[in-house]
């Protein structure tokens, strides 16, 4: 682990896939925001850090 979280070597295989797929759904999701009508790049962004921190929130123990 480093200052920063957890190092990826050391997660189990199967940690890494459930992590790169739930960013995959995050980023789908703003794929769609960019493509389904009005924009904010803001909102956007504050989705993909909540998603992303709630992941790391469940995943690692602080």
């Amino acid at each position: 682990m480093t200052a920063a979280g957890p190092v990826a070597g050391d997660l189990p295989v199967g940690e890494l896939r459930s992590r790169l797929l739930h960013a995959d759904t995050v980023l789908a999701g703003g794929r769609q925001a960019l493509t389904g009508g009005p924009f904010d790049p803001l909102d956007a962004l504050r989705r993909i850090v909540r998603a992303v921190r709630d992941s790391v929130r469940e995943h690692v123990k602080v």
